[in-house]
């Protein structure tokens, strides 16, 4: 099944009620609620922290495991300006997703 198939719909107050079973197990508060906002104190600033650092490192893991057979040599030739303004600021993004693939730019006005 795909993952975009197993996304579960949850309702806010089905959110609410996952929190705070969330906070009464492990017995920390994760969300101060004041009047119409909440803020998170420093037990739930850590574990967001922690959680997004572990939800990066899964992202990458599968987009290495989608592309691990994705490998090669790209050579890239382009106008200075145009390398500079557009290529070069999406070519870190290129070779994370495709670590595989050793690109060469070369720039020059012919």
């Amino acid at each position: 099944m795909a993952l975009a198939a197993r996304i579960l719909c949850l309702t806010a107050s089905a959110v609410s009620h996952r929190i705070r079973h969330l906070e009464r197990e492990l017995n920390i508060p994760l969300f101060m609620r004041l009047h119409r906002k909440i803020i998170l104190p420093a037990e739930g600033a850590r574990l967001f922290q922690k959680i997004t650092l572990s939800f990066d490192l899964l992202s990458k893991e599968l987009l290495d495991l989608k592309h691990q057979g994705v490998v090669g040599r790209l050579n890239l030739y382009s106008r200075p300006s145009f390398a500079q303004a557009w290529l070069a600021p999406r070519l870190a993004d290129f070779l994370d997703r495709y670590p595989g693939i050793d690109v060469c730019l070369s720039t020059g006005n012919d």
